[in-house]
């Protein structure tokens, strides 16, 4: 049975999508934006129905969402920064992924560091 399981989830695993959902050339900005499109409607969908329930669970989700949003705005700007080919000496703008990836760690950072702000004024 576990055998048999193995190969059906090999078998999903290894499917080809149709030819209309694949892009090979395309690169990561589409698969980006439309990443960006369905967290910002999620986010927009649980602050709404969060603030008409008085939900604190979902407004907060609903703000965690919203820095994941920000994350994936500052990964596609780094990316559309970067250049296509680097050249011999990788300065300038070809460090913007990186330099996109230090912003994300910081944002998160912050985040992290107001929340256990926040977890240690209810225990005091």
């Amino acid at each position: 049975l576990d055998s048999l399981l193995q190969e059906r989830v090999k078998t999903i695993l290894m499917m080809k999508l149709p030819k209309v959902l694949r892009c090979g050339s395309c690169g990561s900005g589409p698969k980006l934006l439309s990443m960006l499109a369905m967290t910002g409607s999620f986010m927009l969908v649980e602050l709404i129905v969060g603030n008409m329930t008085n939900s604190m669970a979902l407004v907060a989700d609903s703000f965690h969402m919203l820095s994941d949003v920000i994350a994936l705005i500052i990964a596609y700007v780094s990316i559309r920064m970067s250049p296509k080919k680097w050249r011999k000496n990788t300065y300038g703008w070809a460090r913007a992924e990186v330099v996109g990836a230090l912003v994300n760690a910081v944002f998160l950072f912050a985040l992290c560091f107001s929340i256990s702000v926040e977890a240690i004024k209810r225990f005091l």
